[in-house]
């Protein structure tokens, strides 16, 4: 059940995705949090917000363990790609949520960005999205490989 309300949350801002990416980490939140933030910036993405969601699971009485969403990108791109394509606003930064399944596993969720490529209309842009695509697939396998 918690895991539906999970995946529910997720793609309340992803209602177009068709494929969900998920990694199950072999070692605690905190370790797989800290490896997932490294890996994001050696990607040569920025950190852009850290959101954290248990606490209000918690106060709607939902037994949840950590809960976090990361979000992240590369902001000038993010910015020209914005501008050219107003309708991708609502879709970016890019996100990875983890949550702590037990003391010992944690889950990475994201979704695939392929359905970004319909919301723009040049052929560079759609480059952008499908390396993001692959930054977003190697950063979940990175820290995977990690542990």
């Amino acid at each position: 059940m918690k895991y539906l309300i999970i995946f529910s949350l997720f793609f309340s801002n992803n209602l177009f995705a068709k494929e969900i990416i998920m990694r199950n980490i072999d070692n605690d939140f905190s370790n797989t949090w800290i490896s997932l933030q490294k890996y994001i910036k050696k990607q040569g993405h920025q950190i852009a917000f850290r959101q954290r969601c248990d606490f209000a699971l918690k106060q709607r009485h939902f037994d949840t363990q950590l809960y976090r969403i990361l979000f992240f990108g590369q902001y000038q791109k993010i910015k020209e790609i914005v501008k050219r394509n107003p309708k991708i606003i609502p879709h970016l930064p890019l996100s990875i949520t983890v949550v702590e399944s037990n003391n010992k596993e944690t889950l990475l969720i994201t979704a695939s960005l392929e359905y970004l490529i319909n919301l723009v209309k040049s052929e560079q842009d759609k480059e952008i999205i499908r390396q993001w695509s692959k930054d977003v697939l190697q950063i979940v396998d990175n820290v995977k490989n990690d542990f």
